[in-house]
C-alpha cells in the first residue's frame, strides 16, 4: 500500500470531532499546580484547563514526567516535503503545507538543563480560527495528553530507568515498552496518526507492522496516542474502527493493562 498523506492530514479527525462532540468538560481531580507556561497571550486553552488535563495522569506518572514548561506557538503544518522522504517535517507556511489541515497541534523538544538532567517543552500549536471552537478545545487537549504522555515515556525508552510496578515487580522501562510496542504491531494502529510511523508494504500478515528503521519513534507514537485514549473521556479518530470506545481499547487489553502499569510505577535504582 503507497504511502501518500496517511495519518499526517487531520480532515476526517478534524469532521469526526464536529460530529462527535457538542462540548468538553474536565475538571480537577488533584494536581494544584499548572507547569510553567510561555508566551501566554497565544494560548488557546487556560492554565486552569491544562492543569486538569495533566491531573487525569497518575501521580507517579505525572512524577516521573521530565515536563519542564509548555510553550504556546504560532501555527505549524505538515511540509509537502514530508510525503517526498517519509519524515515529518514541519513548516510555518500554509502554502508549504501538504494540505490546510495538515495541522501539527503539539510537539515536544527534550534539552539537557543546567544540571545535565533531561528535559522537556512541550510546544501547542495554534489553530485557525475556521475551525470550530469544540473541536479546536478536542484537538488540542489530545495533542497536550499526547505530548505529556511522551514526557513519561521518553526518560524509560531512551533512559536506564528502573521502575517498580504496584505487584513490586522492578522492571527495565525500555524492556518494558519495547514489549508493549512490538505487541501493538499486531492491532491495527490505535488511532489515525499512529498510521503514519506503520510500515504498510511489511506483508500480507502483518500489514500495520511499525516501521523497522525507526522502531522506537513508531512505539513511542502508538504509546503516547494509546496512554492518551485511556486518560481521556473521549475516542480518538480511528477510521480503521467503529467509533466506540470499548472496541477501540478492548482488543489491545494486554497493552491497556501494561500502561496502566507503567503510569502508575514508582522509579528504582
Amino acid at each position: 500500500m503507497e504511502k501518500t498523506n496517511l495519518g499526517y492530514d487531520m480532515k476526517d479527525t478534524l469532521r469526526w470531532y464536529a460530529s462527535q462532540m457538542k462540548g468538553l468538560s474536565i475538571g480537577n481531580i488533584g494536581m494544584r499546580k499548572c507547569p510553567r507556561i510561555a508566551n501566554p497571550p497565544l494560548g488557546q486553552l487556560n492554565s486552569d484547563y491544562i492543569r486538569n488535563v495533566l491531573s487525569l495522569f497518575p501521580r507517579n506518572a505525572r512524577e516521573r514526567s521530565i515536563l519542564d514548561k509548555i510553550s504556546w506557538e504560532k501555527p505549524l503544518w505538515f511540509a509537502k516535503a514530508t510525503l517526498g522522504t517519509g519524515i515529518p517535517t514541519p513548516t510555518g507556511m500554509s502554502y508549504d503545507a501538504i494540505s490546510p489541515t495538515a495541522i501539527i497541534p503539539g510537539y515536544t523538544d527534550y534539552y539537557l538543563d543546567k544540571a545535565g538532567k533531561l528535559r522537556a517543552s512541550i510546544e501547542l500549536y495554534q489553530l485557525e480560527t475556521w475551525i470550530p471552537p469544540v473541536v479546536r478545545q478536542v484537538v488540542h487537549t489530545e495533542a497536550l495528553a499526547h505530548e505529556f504522555a511522551h514526557t513519561i515515556i521518553a526518560p524509560a525508552l531512551y533512559g536506564k530507568q528502573k521502575l517498580k510496578l504496584q505487584n513490586g515487580e522492578v522492571v527495565d522501562g525500555e524492556e518494558f515498552l519495547m514489549d508493549l510496542g512490538m505487541r501493538a504491531e499486531k492491532r491495527i494502529p490505535i488511532s489515525h496518526y499512529a498510521e503514519a510511523y506503520r510500515d504498510f508494504t511489511a506483508s500480507k500478515d502483518l500489514p500495520f507492522k511499525v516501521i523497522s528503521g525507526d522502531k522506537k519513534t513508531a512505539i513511542s507514537e502508538e504509546l503516547a496516542e494509546t496512554i492518551a485514549e485511556i486518560v481521556l473521556p473521549f475516542v480518538l479518530h480511528n477510521p480503521q474502527q467503529i467509533p466506540v470506545r470499548e472496541d477501540h481499547l478492548k482488543n489491545r487489553r494486554d497493552i491497556v493493562r501494561g500502561l496502566e502499569d507503567f503510569l502508575n510505577a514508582r522509579r528504582t535504582k
